[in-house]
C-alpha cells in the first residue's frame, strides 16, 4: 500500500509539473526517486534527504566531524533500510502503536524538553521540524523496538547463576564502574566465504592503524562502521561492565581510558573497540519499609455507596475505641488476600500500593487507624503498625543484573536477526555514484 501510494503521489507531481511547468522549467521534471526497494516497499530520494538532514544537525550538535558526502549518503541509506526491514516484520507479526501510548512518548519528549505537549509542536515549527512527520517517526520507533522485544527479548532467559556471576564480577571491578566504549564493526555476511572474512580482518587492521595514527574514532566510526552507532560515532553510551556485549566484557575490564582493542571476530563480523572513559562506583539503596494492615470495603447490591461509607466511619471509630483490628478485618474485609490475615499487608517498600494507598500510610503515625479513605479498590481503613529504614542494595542489584544481562543478550542477538532479514529480503540499491 505504502508504495503505491508514492507512485501516486509521483504521478500527481509529474502531471502538475508538465500541467503547469514554468517556461524555464523542463517539462515532465521528475521531482522524486526510488533510492532503494526492500521487498514489496521503496524508500524514496526525498525521504533519503529528510533523514540525512536530520542526522547533519544531531552530529553537527555532537561536535562530530561528518564523513565524506558519498559515504554519509549510505550509511544513513543502510540505516534507513535495516528500520524498514523491522517496521515490516513488526507489521507481518501484526504488532500496532496505539495513538495512546504515541501521545505518552510524545509528552515524555515535551517534559525533557520542559514544555508542555500543546505547546510541542511550536517548538518543532522553530525547528524547522513537522510535528506530524516527527509523531509518526516515533511511531515507526516503537514499533521497531516492539518487534524486538517480541521476537529477541521474550525468548531469552537469564539463570540465577549468571545473576550471582554478575555481581561477583561487579564487585570483583571496583562496585559497578561505569565505562563509556565505543566500537566500530566490519560486517561480515552469513556465511562469507574464508577469504572475505580475512579481507575485512584487514581492513579492520587498517582501520585500527589509522587511529592509532591520530583519527578521531568517532570520526573513523561514522565513516566505516558498520553498526547501528556508526552515526552516533560507534558509541555505546555509559556501560557496567556486565552490560557490554560479552564479545567486549573481558578485554574492556582490562584496558585503560583512550585504549582500542585489536579487532575481536563475532557472528557479525570484525569489531574495534574503544575504552573512552570511566567513572564511579555502586551506591547503597536504603528505603523506609512499612508493616500497616487494613480493611476493604466494596459497594455491592444489598449495600449501596452511601452504606458502604457509614460502615467504613463506623468501623474507624470501633477500631479508635479499642476494638481488635485483626477480629474486625477478618469479619469485614473484602480484601481475598489479607483478610484471613486479619488485614496484615506485610512490610512493604514504597511503590507498592497504588497511589492513593501509599499517600494515607505516610500520613500516618506508628499504630494511628485512618479515616475512610477510597482507592480504584473501594473503601479502606488502614493502620501503619511500624517502620523501617531497610538495605535494599542487594535487591537492587539482582534486579539490575537481570536487566542488564537480558540488554547484553539482546543486544548480541538483534545484529545476528537482522543480518538474517537482510540475507531473506530483496534489497535493490539505486543510489547514483
Amino acid at each position: 500500500m505504502k508504495k503505491m501510494m508514492k507512485f501516486f503521489v509521483l504521478l500527481l507531481l509529474s502531471a502538475a509539473t508538465c500541467a503547469g511547468a514554468q517556461e524555464n522549467e523542463p517539462r515532465g521534471q521528475l521531482l522524486d526517486r526510488i533510492v532503494a526497494v526492500v521487498n514489496d516497499d521503496v524508500i524514496m530520494q526525498s525521504e533519503l534527504e529528510s533523514e540525512m538532514q536530520q542526522l547533519r544537525e544531531l552530529i553537527a550538535a555532537r561536535g562530530t566531524q561528518l564523513p565524506p558526502e558519498s559515504i554519509f549518503r549510505r550509511q544513513v541509506l543502510e540505516r534507513m533500510i535495516n528500520t524498514e526491514l523491522q517496521l515490516q516484520f513488526a507489521k507481518r507479526a501484526g504488532i500496532r502503536i496505539s495513538d495512546d501510548r504515541v501521545n505518552q512518548a510524545m509528552a515524555e519528549i515535551a517534559q525533557r524538553n520542559n514544555v508542555t505537549l500543546s505547546e510541542l509542536p511550536q517548538l518543532m515549527a522553530g525547528d524547522t521540524v513537522n510535528y506530524a512527520d516527527f509523531r509518526e517517526q516515533v511511531r515507526k520507533e516503537m514499533m521497531a523496538a516492539e518487534a524486538q522485544r517480541r521476537v529477541i527479548d521474550e525468548g531469552i532467559a537469564v539463570s540465577p547463576r549468571e545473576v550471582d556471576e554478575y555481581i561477583a564480577r561487579q564487585k570483583k571491578t571496583g562496585e559497578g564502574g561505569e565505562y563509556l566504549v565505543s566500537h566500530i564493526l566490519i560486517a561480515v555476511p552469513g556465511e562469507a566465504p574464508p577469504e572475505d572474512i580475512e579481507a575485512a580482518r584487514q581492513r579492520t587492521e587498517e582501520i585500527r592503524d589509522k587511529i592509532v595514527a591520530g583519527a578521531p574514532f568517532d570520526e573513523m566510526a561514522a565513516t566505516y562502521s558498520d553498526g547501528q552507532q556508526a552515526l552516533e560515532g560507534g558509541s555505546l553510551g555509559w556501560r557496567k561492565l556486565p552490560e557490554v556485549p560479552t564479545l567486549f566484557a573481558d578485554v574492556i575490564g582490562d584496558m585503560q581510558k583512550g585504549d582500542i582493542s585489536r579487532p575481536i571476530r563475532s557472528g557479525s563480523g570484525w569489531h574495534l573497540v574503544h575504552l573512552d572513559d570511566t567513572r564511579g562506583g555502586r551506591e547503597r539503596v536504603v528505603a523506609t519499609e512499612t508493616h500497616a494492615r487494613h480493611i476493604l470495603l466494596k459497594p455491592n447490591a444489598l449495600r449501596d455507596d452511601a452504606a458502604t461509607k457509614r460502615l467504613a466511619q463506623e468501623l474507624a471509630e470501633r477500631l479508635r475505641a479499642g476494638e481488635d483490628f485483626a477480629a474486625l478485618a477478618r469479619e469485614h474485609s473484602e480484601d481475598p488476600v489479607s483478610a484471613a490475615q486479619g488485614g496484615d499487608l506485610g512490610w512493604q517498600p514504597p511503590g507498592v500500593f497504588v497511589p492513593r494507598f501509599q499517600e494515607i500510610l505516610d500520613g500516618l503515625q506508628p499504630n494511628e487507624v485512618s479515616d475512610p479513605f477510597q482507592s480504584q479498590f473501594g473503601i479502606h481503613v488502614a493502620q501503619v503498625l511500624a517502620r523501617r529504614d531497610t538495605d535494599f542494595t542487594e535487591n537492587v542489584a539482582k534486579n539490575l543484573a537481570y536487566q542488564t544481562i537480558k540488554r547484553r543478550k539482546s543486544e548480541e542477538q538483534f545484529p545476528l536477526w537482522l543480518q538474517k532479514q537482510r540475507d531473506e529480503a530483496h534489497i535493490d540499491i539505486r543510489l547514483e555514484d
